[in-house]
């Protein structure tokens, strides 16, 4: 079984209103889960996307404090 983490993030009112939103919809059924498939898409595009044997630099979303 996969061990699961617990992580606390930041995030602007927006992006919380907008989990919400897609939560209230019955698209998701948590904040986690949507966060969750939304990391999963975006690693699943980033290893498609990879030459191989060649890294790509990752970016960052906001400045690191």
């Amino acid at each position: 079984m996969t061990k699961i983490h617990v992580l606390n993030v930041r995030l602007p009112d927006e992006v919380i209103r907008w989990l919400d939103g897609l939560v209230k919809s019955g698209i998701y059924n948590s904040r986690s889960e949507a966060i969750r498939d939304f990391i999963r898409e975006d690693v699943t595009k980033d290893e498609r996307e990879d030459l191989p044997g060649q890294a790509r630099p990752k970016t960052s979303g906001g400045a690191a404090k």
